[in-house]
């Protein structure tokens, strides 16, 4: 398996503004003691949580499910600690649910589409396989909105995600972004699929090299020759390990991600292992085995606190020399676009499709 490079690059590169920062925004010696992430989050208050949100998603006939998820993710936001300073996600229900009902509108076209597929084929094959085709159809063309949703998503997203009182942004554009995705689309259909990798290390660099906290910026370096290498192995191991070695995979994969990650010029660590990702997999069973699914909550909360506590980052950030920017225009109209396509897919799902 492949392991993070755990060098760090001596030069800091100042964020972009029109009066740049008297001091570096972020600043290591080589000597700096490393800061990990840590989330204290407790499965009990969690439970009453899940609890709360499934009651009153059942009492509404599901409309309260964008409350749930804004109060789930808040948790976790406020419980993941970093450097002194806390996460925030400042999304609301409100928004997210108009935002869904909008993007059903935007989707409208492709859903009536389907469904004149639907009734099409059913006059001359059975109708699970009519559903099939109409319900696959609607998912390939969707894929041509992925671009659009992939922005406006991470967008909003950020938008809403603060840390230590600063918000996050994305300066992504459309544009930019089905550049990409048409070019790599045309590549990995002419490789058969061997340029996914490269695809995937393609929209992670464009994801974070437009992310900024403030004023500083997000940087990526990975590359698919190596996450090639990556999934090569992960996933010939895992298929003659009959699924044993897949935590190992899964955690080197974590690894390639975070390792590749900076912040003006400052690398971010992993530590994540295969064993600590069996352990937590083989716990959260039992948990939610042996409680019948009471032990859901307990079990995401160990996901978490797996995952967050085996990320660092050497250095000292220096708050006083970042620029507070915020994008007020990020709206969840194109995340809704994405949140109604996972409905109706999942609508498929209910179908048998």
């Amino acid at each position: 398996m492949m392991e993070s490079e755990p060098a760090m690059p001596p030069s800091v590169e100042p964020a972009s503004s029109s009066q740049p920062p008297p001091v570096p925004i972020v600043a290591s010696d080589g000597q700096s003691p490393a800061h990990a992430f840590r989330y204290d989050g407790e499965g009990t208050p969690l439970f009453k949580l899940y609890l709360k949100n499934i009651l009153l998603t059942i009492l509404t006939l599901g409309v309260y499910q964008f409350w749930a998820k804004v109060a789930v993710q808040k948790f976790h936001y406020r419980h993941t600690e970093f450097f002194e300073g806390r996460f925030g996600y400042h999304a609301t229900g409100k928004e997210k649910f108009v935002g869904f009902l909008k993007g059903m509108l935007v989707l409208s076209p492709l859903i009536g589409g389907s469904a004149a597929l639907y009734f099409w084929f059913r006059e001359d094959m059975a109708e699970a396989n009519a559903l099939f085709i109409s319900i696959y159809a609607f998912a390939f063309a969707f894929a041509f909105l992925r671009p659009l949703v992939m922005v406006g998503a991470r967008r909003f997203n950020l938008a809403r995600t603060s840390w230590s009182n600063l918000r996050f942004r994305f300066a992504g554009t459309v544009g930019d972004a089905y550049r990409l995705y048409l070019k790599d689309y045309f590549l990995i259909a002419i490789t058969f699929g061997i340029y996914y990798s490269w695809h995937l290390v393609n929209v992670q660099r464009f994801k974070f090299e437009h992310t900024r906290f403030g004023s500083a910026r997000f940087d990526y370096t990975g590359r698919g020759g190596e996450l090639f290498a990556t999934n090569v192995v992960g996933v010939i191991c895992s298929y003659i390990t009959l699924g044993i070695f897949l935590p190992w995979y899964l955690a080197s994969l974590f690894r390639f991600h975070t390792g590749n990650t900076r912040m003006e010029g400052i690398w971010f660590g992993c530590s994540l292992t295969g064993w600590q990702v069996m352990k937590m997999f083989l716990t959260s069973l039992v948990l939610i085995v042996c409680t019948l699914g009471l032990g859901f909550p307990w079990a995401i909360r160990l996901y978490k606190k797996t995952y967050t506590e085996s990320v660092s980052f050497q250095g000292n950030i220096n708050l006083g020399a970042i620029q507070a920017d915020f994008d007020r225009k990020a709206s969840a109209f194109v995340e809704g676009i994405g949140e109604a396509g996972e409905a109706l897919a999942e609508i498929g799902d209910v179908f048998g499709a």
